[in-house]
């Protein structure tokens, strides 16, 4: 199950930089909110760092805090896409190495984070948790893929 877990997260992976979060935050709602029924769970929560330079920290819950989560992304980055370097999986948890590349919003400043990681938790083929660290190996403890 764990394999089929991580093609899940690849391809959502490929949905995302194909559309675009930008591309996403403009879909009408009830499009926004087909896309959020297809790939995740209605208790979804998103986590990201404060360490990271997106200024976006915080904690989402649900479709609601995806679409806040989306909405915050987009007002301080454009064009952003992830590079989806080695998978890492037990269970129903998946940690992905991720590049992050985008440009900021307000400064056109290319903006690229070489190593940071996200661990995807599923439940029943719907991503349950995607919580964004700084480094893989944060990620892999957190996921207890290695102690």
């Amino acid at each position: 199950m764990s394999r089929e877990n991580v093609e899940i997260v690849r391809t959502l992976y490929e949905g995302i930089n194909r559309i675009g979060v930008a591309g996403i935050s403009a879909l009408p709602d009830v499009a926004q909110r087909n896309f959020f029924e297809q790939s995740f769970d209605p208790e979804l929560e998103i986590r990201q760092s404060a360490e990271l330079v997106f200024d976006t920290a915080g904690t989402f819950h649900g479709y609601e805090g995806f679409v806040e989560a989306a909405r915050e992304l987009v007002e301080a980055l454009a064009d952003l896409r992830f590079e989806v370097g080695e998978a890492f999986e037990s269970g129903n948890k998946v940690v992905f190495e991720v590049r992050a590349l985008a440009t900021g919003r307000g400064s056109g400043v290319p903006i690229e984070i070489p190593r940071l990681a996200h661990l995807w938790e599923l439940n029943e083929r719907l991503v349950r948790r995607w919580i964004v660290y700084p480094t893989l190996g944060e990620a892999l403890e957190a996921a207890e893929l290695r102690g």
